[in-house]
């Protein structure tokens, strides 16, 4: 069972990430590959990135988002990221 300052907390959380959608209304997210450095950055909505933050899958939040540019999301987050070239690389190695 949470307690009152969980509670508190959680309840602060949510109005800091309404304040946050309201301010800014897109999230700037960059990725940087590990194989050559090239940095790929993608805008998000900020509302949609909280979804995704707060645990809904990534092909939920953007089902119509390519595969590619829903990796830079997750290349921002994990901090693990291949960009498209590099990935094209892998596949003519075998």
């Amino acid at each position: 069972m949470k307690g009152q300052q969980d509670l508190f907390r959680e309840q602060n959380l949510e109005q800091v990430r309404a304040i946050k959608v309201r301010l800014s209304p897109l999230t700037q997210l960059e990725a940087e590959c590990c194989e050559c450095n090239q940095r790929d950055a993608i805008s998000v909505p900020t509302d949609e990135f909280y979804r995704f933050k707060d645990g809904e899958l990534v092909q939920n939040v953007w089902p119509k988002m390519s595969a590619a540019h829903r990796e830079i999301i997750l290349g921002a987050i994990n901090r693990v990221y291949v960009c498209d070239r590099c990935w094209s690389m892998f596949d003519e190695r075998g």
